[in-house]
């Protein structure tokens, strides 16, 4: 809270005013004061009424007397408003002795204490800075006198409860992001239902006063309160932070916040003192609250009575058991949900746990944290995969932490399935499992997975939980209290009788756990198989990845590989020579020029717009996901699918494996996720060389047109058609081949991408190996560049320059390059820099790396 000061004085004496302020210049700097004197009038403003309202206003006054000050009618008025004010609210003045003068015979100020000592003249001192030195001196002391008996100061020991780490050492701010919030779109006119909880930090500039914001475990609702009560206290606000466990009994407000505001300041101020405006309710967890219907009923009306903002956060309404909570807040409060972090919030995260590691600050200058931040978003993002994974704060920063701590657990720390192993060993840890009881707790969530998988479903009903138990006991040695701390860690769920799996990635883990041990047994080598052929299915494709995790079987990644190569057989892989894409060189014009960046252009804002696309294209493609998947009869559709998923697969075993197979393994693995892009690519180009796609969007122009009484002519027409036909052609060729780089690329795998390439030696192997090196090695190799850009344009194959452009184009985007490199690239490929406005055109339709998560 900053202390306002009044200077009231005399014109004649502005210059000893400037010097009162530069002497002042310390508290000013601690953002202790707040100053005002009549230099602050603007223009057109009554300067009588700006005067009184800043005197009324101001914690202080000072009077700076001299001889023309006493005779300054304005004055005399000033002096007679500082001695009412002293009386009727025992406004504090200060009298500061300028030059001598007759200050003393003046009513009511001849007893009040002056400044400097003694009342001593500024103008007698001989040394002036010591004068102005005891005025700050004494200034100082009313100031933190007003702070003590005014000013609730936050308690150390609280803050520092605030600003625990619930994963790290470091405190909570230095790895705090704030999270999306959504609400009923309906009720809010907002354009996708989603804003920043950031914007609750101006409480006063917020939509609603009154906020219900549900999420689920550990999605970060406590952090979000400790943070947003040390942005109010930041503000001059005086929140008070309740749990919901402290609403008992009559759950009288007063009494409730009385107690927790005496346990979170340091001050003899009473809380109700404080004015409405500035006082904030927040309760984390309400639904802890152990008050009757009719006292919570109470409590929660006289929150509205007693406080004009209040923020309440509450466990999501669908996993309250026991007790229904939403009729009693929905007519107070908007209901808001925490949103798991999308790309941009997860990579403004990575950013400061990777800060945080080294201990200073992100910058895009820096080329080997860009690397590792590109290197950590594909490990996580690959880690939460589509949504198996819950992608809330506590999560990533675990997975980030584990993947960074080396060996854990005395395993290979790349490797995707130790993480997950990680947390959920966690999970356990929370209930004190010990560590000789982990793999009693992990058999039974194997069997009980696998028996949910069996019963074609991820939940079962309690008969179905009997008959698991059942025969269970049959099996194996079994204690009551192991499930009952399976569902106390939240590993499972039990909603009215019907159990499942709190996470996806724990159920996925377990049954691929099941598999993976069991695979010896006939019958579970022939569902694996079943699995595989069906691997288009969300379902089977995520445990298909899970058991990767648990095994080297060379029969399973034998049956991996076999499907993998019998995906689009009936093609050969495109190789994009000039012949092969015959059909786009012909129109080549229609993609018009390619425009590099200018040469003062940020990276981070590329990088920021391209993962906000991908964060706007994310419920659209999980739409078009659950479309596909509902809709087996479309053979083309389900071989595309599996297509993609198989590549994903074949990636992650790479990765997760690249320590422990053998180079050939290796190669041979990324050959066939590669060819089975690239057949997938063939089969395309094939359709566009001989499809009469070109005659079809003439029709549908031409009656388009004429619906709305338009008229083309046909060279119009046939313009439009071909540029539709060649740009799209070119997206699907560009996007499948950053398909292939994104699931195949890994900064450990370079040289067994530089291997293939140099066996396959085509012109697709070609860009595929330069974007992978470009975006692993953080470099774009200029005599490998010039070497292709040359050969390409001997072979007059215009589509592969121009994907070679487009890649470069993106990599400078990305990245930071220097003057020199930039018009290298730019020279050799007859780049010329453009206007601002036509470079935002380029970038908005910069390609999009693979969306995962």
């Amino acid at each position: 809270m900053k202390i306002k000061l009044f200077f009231s004085y005399s014109h004649k004496d502005t210059n000893h005013r400037r010097d009162l302020e530069t002497h002042l210049a310390t508290l000013r700097n601690e953002s202790l004061i707040d100053e005002w004197c009549d230099k602050n009038i603007c223009a057109g403003e009554d300067w009588n009424q700006e005067i009184e309202n800043n005197l009324e206003n101001s914690h202080i006054i000072l009077l700076l007397f001299s001889s023309d000050f006493i005779a300054s009618n304005a004055c005399k008025k000033e002096v007679k408003s500082a001695l009412k004010l002293k009386r009727e609210k025992d406004k504090i003045f200060i009298p500061i002795i300028l030059r001598e003068c007759g200050w003393k015979d003046i009513d009511g100020i001849k007893n009040i204490q002056a400044l400097p000592a003694e009342g001593r003249a500024i103008t007698k001192w001989k040394d002036k800075d010591s004068a102005w030195d005891d005025v700050r001196q004494g200034i100082k002391q009313q100031i933190e006198k007003i702070r003590d008996e005014f000013t609730p100061a936050l308690k150390d020991r609280f803050k520092k409860e605030l600003l625990k780490n619930p994963i790290t050492n470091c405190t909570l701010d230095k790895l705090f992001v704030y999270p999306d919030i959504s609400t009923n779109k309906l009720k809010k006119k907002l354009e996708d239902g989603k804003i920043s909880s950031k914007k609750l930090i101006n409480i006063k500039d917020f939509n609603d006063d009154y906020i219900l914001i549900e999420g689920d475990e550990q999605s970060g609702k406590t952090s979000l309160c400790n943070m947003l009560y040390l942005e109010y206290v930041n503000a001059d606000f005086y929140p008070v932070l309740l749990n919901g466990r402290s609403i008992t009994g009559k759950a009288d407000i007063k009494s409730i916040v009385n107690k927790e505001y005496e346990n979170q300041y340091d001050t003899s101020k009473e809380y109700w003192s404080i004015s409405k405006e500035k006082r904030i309710l927040i309760i984390d967890d309400i639904n802890n609250n152990s008050a009757n219907n009719t006292n919570y009923s109470n409590f929660l009306k006289s929150i509205e009575e007693e406080f004009e903002h209040a923020i309440v956060l509450i466990d999501k309404l669908s996993n309250l058991s026991g007790k229904s909570t939403k009729h009693t807040h929905s007519s107070l409060f908007i209901d808001y949900t925490i949103e798991a972090l999308g790309h941009k919030k997860r990579d403004e995260l990575i950013k400061k746990c990777i800060a945080n590691e080294e201990g200073i600050g992100y910058s895009i200058e820096n080329q080997e944290q860009v690397a590792k931040l590109d290197k950590d978003t594909s490990h996580i993002n690959a880690i939460i995969g589509s949504n198996i994974f819950p992608s809330y704060p506590i999560f990533v920063i675990s997975a980030f932490d584990i993947l960074e701590s080396g060996n854990p657990y005395d395993m290979n720390q790349t490797s995707y399935g130790y993480c997950y192993q990680a947390m959920i060993t966690l999970h356990l840890g929370r209930e004190n499992v010990r560590a000789e009881d982990i793999d009693e707790h992990f058999n039974l969530l194997a069997e009980f997975a696998y028996f949910m998988f069996s019963k074609n479903g991820k939940s079962i009903s309690q008969g179905e939980l009997q008959e698991f138990l059942r025969q269970y006991k049959s099996d194996y040695v079994f204690d009551k209290k192991t499930f009952d701390n399976l569902i106390a860690s939240s590993i499972l769920m039990n909603k009215n009788e019907t159990y499942s799996f709190q996470y996806a990635y724990i159920y996925y883990y377990f049954v691929a756990k099941y598999i993976a041990d069991n695979f010896y047994e006939e019958s579970v080598k022939d569902q694996m198989k079943e699995i595989i052929s069906k691997i288009h299915k969300k379902d089977n494709s995520n445990i298909v990845i899970f058991i990767t995790h648990h095994t080297k079987n060379k029969d399973l990644l034998d049956d991996i590989l076999l499907h993998t190569m019998s995906i689009f057989e009936q093609y050969t892989e495109a190789t994009l020579n000039k012949d092969e894409t015959d059909f786009i060189n012909k129109s080549i014009e229609n993609l018009g020029t390619i425009k590099v960046a200018p040469n003062d252009h940020n990276p981070e804002v590329s990088r920021n717009k391209a993962l906000e696309k991908k964060d706007t294209l994310k419920p659209i493609v999980e739409k078009i996901e659950d479309r596909i998947e509902k809709q087996d009869n479309n053979l083309l559709l389900v071989d595309i699918t599996k297509a993609a998923k198989s590549l994903e697969i074949i990636g992650q075993i790479m990765r997760n494996q690249v320590g422990t197979f053998k180079r050939d393994q290796l190669e041979e693995l990324f050959v066939e996720g590669q060819n089975v892009g690239l057949r997938l690519l063939k089969s395309f180009i094939e359709l566009m060389s001989h499809a009469n796609l070109d005659e079809f969007i003439q029709e549908r122009i031409t009656k388009i047109s004429k619906e709305g009484n338009q008229s083309l002519s046909k060279e119009r027409i046939k313009k439009i058609s071909g540029k539709l036909v060649t740009e799209f052609s070119y997206s699907i060729i560009f996007g499948w081949i950053y398909k292939i780089v994104d699931s195949l690329g890994y900064e450990k795998l370079t040289t067994i991408a530089d291997n293939v390439n140099q066996k396959t030696d085509t012109t697709a192997s070609k860009l595929i190996n330069f974007s992978i090196h470009a975006w692993h090695k953080k470099n774009i190799d200029f005599i490998k560049l010039k070497k292709l850009y040359n050969g390409f344009k001997n072979d007059k194959n215009k589509a592969a320059e121009h994907i070679l452009k487009d890649m470069v184009v993106r990599h400078i985007y990305m990245h930071k390059i220097n003057y020199k490199e930039k018009q290298k690239i730019n020279d050799l490929l007859g780049f010329k820099v453009q206007e601002q406005i036509a470079v935002q055109k380029k970038l908005t339709n910069l390609p999009v790396r693979k969306i995962e998560g």
